[in-house]
């Protein structure tokens, strides 16, 4: 399968959202599982949701909707983590 999501794309931010991506996927569950500063676990959740809504909104101007539905699914799943812990931590 071809990554559609980045064609036209300098190589330079490829790569930065690559890295991006990466280190947000640890700021998911190092901080959670470890217990050093387990804010960042929500923090991390909802960036990711925002870049994957974003991204669901490229696949749809490009007409990739089964891949669009699939980002944004994740997405809502990312807001939902954020929600559940940021209500464990007792801040919502």
């Amino acid at each position: 399968m071809k990554q559609t999501g980045v064609e036209g794309l300098p190589q330079l931010l490829i790569r930065f959202i690559g890295i991006s991506q990466l280190l947000g996927a640890a700021g998911l569950i190092l901080p959670w599982l470890l217990n050093v500063l387990p804010i960042l676990t929500p923090i991390a959740a909802f960036a990711f949701a925002i870049d994957t809504t974003m991204a669901s909104g490229i696949h749809i101007q490009r007409k990739e909707y089964k891949t669009a539905t699939i980002t944004l699914f994740t997405g809502l799943l990312a807001f939902f983590v954020a929600g559940g812990r940021l209500h464990l931590l007792n801040i919502l």
